[in-house]
């Protein structure tokens, strides 16, 4: 269950993971999801201030079961849900970075697990119980770049 609030801390510790290694630039792509991404964002902003001055361009996506609106955060943001097929982005990202929201499995419609067991090879649509944190991680996988990073809470 995502927590109402972050622990404090929290989004700059998954932020610091995020770029170890492969400190973010202007031409690489950030795709945020989920929750919280407020947090997130200001976490981004407060390693970019310290360490590289050099803010990555932020994408984002609405979120089945999100209880947030990510056009809040930034542009671009993409028209299409983040668990959808219709999500196609034109182009793969450098880094993902989100907090999947809780989302009840069982209280989806049959046709809504269909779609979203299309493109995860972890889940069925008989499933009685899938948790988010699958969903989002099948999902993320195939939009990374080559050497893409993602930290999914």
């Amino acid at each position: 269950m995502v927590p109402p609030v972050l622990p404090p801390g929290l989004a700059d510790e998954m932020v610091e993971i995020l770029f170890r290694e492969s400190p973010p630039f202007e031409f690489r792509d950030l795709l945020l999801i989920g929750e919280h991404i407020e947090e997130l964002n200001a976490a981004i902003n407060r390693y970019v201030a310290n360490e590289t001055g050099q803010r990555p361009t932020i994408h984002t996506v609405a979120c089945l079961g999100a209880d947030c609106d990510p056009e809040v955060v930034s542009k671009p943001t993409t028209e299409a849900r983040f668990l959808s097929e219709s999500f196609t982005p034109e182009t793969n990202f450098d880094y993902v970075l989100g907090i999947p929201p809780t989302l009840p499995w069982e209280e989806l419609k049959l046709e809504r697990r269909r779609e979203i067991a299309g493109f995860s090879p972890h889940i069925s649509p008989e499933d009685r119980q899938v948790d988010a944190s699958v969903m989002y991680t099948d999902r993320t996988e195939p939009l990374l770049a080559a050497d893409g990073r993602a930290v999914l809470l």
